[in-house]
């Protein structure tokens, strides 16, 4: 048993433009068989066309007044239930196994060279221009001496007590004031 889903679209109500083509019956022809076809495209099969009243509101006072709209009905069938449970069974069943893989060529992998030994850092008496860059670099960050950062981060003194902007903590009923 077939099933189909339909779609309703308005009707083209003005005319394309088009080169060589003069009539309006022939401008109104192509805007229509265009639109069909880009249904056609979608999926979509055309199945006819039906011109049914609406009531739309017009005037100054909205009221309502019954017009014609035309419309284009289209169809698509639809999976059949059978072809839809059949792949959702096909989804459920488990991946065939794979072939047994070939074994890799053994390849020989030459023995990895012996790492030398680290260099053992040399005494601040050697000259500047015989250390590295490295022993450089840490000889200058460990001369340098970031300034403290002065406000909120520094604690408050202990014989000055706590701030007069911001009342100390308070741990209880015992402590009094």
């Amino acid at each position: 048993m077939s099933y189909f889903d339909y779609k309703a679209i308005p009707a083209p109500r003005r005319s394309k433009k088009a080169r060589g083509v003069r009539e309006p019956a022939e401008l109104l022809a192509l805007t229509i068989t265009d639109t069909i076809n880009e249904q056609a495209r979608e999926g979509w099969e055309f199945l006819r066309a039906e011109t049914l009243p609406a009531e739309t509101p017009r005037g100054l006072f909205r009221r309502a007044v019954e017009e014609p709209v035309s419309l284009l009905i289209f169809r698509r069938e639809r999976e059949s239930r059978e072809l839809r449970l059949e792949a959702r069974v096909e989804a459920l069943r488990p991946a065939p196994e794979p072939a047994a893989p070939r074994p890799a060529p053994v390849m020989e992998v030459a023995p990895a060279p012996q790492a030398e030994a680290a260099p053992q850092p040399r005494p601040e008496s050697t000259p500047p221009s015989v250390r590295t860059f490295a022993e450089r670099v840490q000889a200058a960050s460990a001369a340098r001496r970031e300034p403290p950062i002065s406000g909120a981060a520094r604690a408050p003194r202990q014989d000055q007590g706590p701030s007069p902007l911001r009342p100390g903590p308070r741990f209880g009923p015992a402590e009094t004031n």
